[in-house]
């Protein structure tokens, strides 16, 4: 049974890309979520019915960290190679995808002065200690406040990406679906000791490694003949785990858990136009996370006095052009730069790891 599933592991056809629309879809709804959750409450609407808006918003980046992780097991998968050399050329793409346009972020708020919230009308400088944690993306670690709110997010995902080679790895000589889900048990049950008491904050990965690990599973399970179910029902998986989220933090282990055994269940969303919006929201959203709260707070604050329609037309305006020009000027130059210096370290150092810009273009 395990030679078999090794062979199946390493030599199956991968059903799950980079490059799915159907994750494109899952990294687009989790974007616009975190975008249409904090405009309803830069218009103080906290709930619409039984729907918090607070746990719709943290959904979306629930939801990304599923994705990344998904993304980037499937990306180490493509790139080919083993050990050192693989988990180095990893880490050098992402330090270059991450990293610029965060930075970027924190160094505009600070010359700007722009609150770190769109709710906060003003801006109060945090101290250097803060503002170089905030630009290496440690503020959990040194227990520093964030310079704009959604880089709360950033340092978990920068200290998930030092584990995913170790994981990618223990998958490929373990193979199957045994481990990751026992791992993803593990995790609930380390999270949850860690909630209830009250572990610190330095130590708050813990309590998000099961969301990643949601991915790590819809890696692992994409390794077998999928179901074939049709494509409406994977929208529908993603409203459930947006339902589940609502009834807490906890139930967002399990919310997350339902998308990383659905992601590889359903056929490929067909519909051109589909295909090509979601495809256009996910090439961008970092650029849309990090941007919105600044864009929020121009048009409230700054704009605040100027006329609705003008100021609900600049920000649709820069709510589609800011995340284009960062992406174009930003993040594709640096995610070249980092997969050139992947593939030259790979040269220099051992057996070849291949790595393309395009599988980068809507890394997490």
């Amino acid at each position: 049974m395990r030679t078999s599933a090794l062979i199946r592991f390493s030599l199956g056809v991968l059903r799950l890309s980079g490059n799915s629309a159907n994750l494109d879809l899952l990294r687009a709804c989790a974007v616009l979520s975190v975008y249409i959750g904090h405009l309803l409450r830069a218009n103080h609407i906290d709930n619409i019915g039984p729907i918090n808006v607070h746990n719709f918003a943290q959904t979306g980046v629930l939801i990304f960290f599923v994705h990344t992780s998904l993304v980037l097991m499937l990306s180490m998968e493509r790139m080919g190679g083993g050990g050192r050399e693989l988990a180095t050329a990893f880490y050098v793409r992402r330090l270059f995808r991450i990293y610029p346009l965060s930075m970027l972020a924190v160094i505009f708020v600070v010359v700007f002065r722009v609150p770190r919230f769109f709710l906060i009308l003003n801006y109060h400088w945090l101290g250097w200690p803060a503002f170089f944690s905030n630009l290496a993306l440690t503020q959990n670690l040194t227990l520093s406040h964030d310079f704009l709110l959604p880089l709360w997010s950033l340092p978990l995902e920068v200290q998930m990406y030092v584990l995913l080679p170790p994981l990618f790895f223990l998958l490929k000589r373990y193979p199957g679906w045994r481990v990751p889900f026992a791992l993803w048990c593990a995790g609930v049950f380390i999270a949850s000791l860690q909630i209830h008491f009250h572990i610190s904050q330095r130590l708050q990965l813990g309590a998000y490694v099961p969301f990643f690990l949601g991915g790590v599973i819809a890696f692992a399970l994409s390794r077998y003949r999928p179901v074939g179910l049709p494509f409406w029902g994977w929208p529908l998986a993603i409203a459930v785990a947006y339902a589940i989220r609502q009834g807490g933090f906890r139930p967002g282990w399990f919310a997350c858990l339902l998308l990383g055994v659905a992601a590889p269940q359903f056929k490929e969303l067909a519909n051109t136009h589909l295909r090509a919006v979601a495809a256009w929201v996910a090439r961008y959203s970092y650029g849309i996370y990090l941007s919105h709260i600044i864009i929020f707070w121009y048009v409230l604050v700054v704009l605040g006095h100027a006329n609705l329609l003008l100021r609900v037309g600049i920000c649709a305006l820069l709510s589609v052009t800011c995340p284009v020009l960062l992406y174009h000027l930003v993040e594709k130059p640096m995610i070249n730069k980092g997969v050139w210096l992947a593939n030259w370290i790979g040269r220099r150092r051992g057996p070849r790891v291949i790595c393309s810009p395009v599988s980068e273009s809507v890394g997490a």
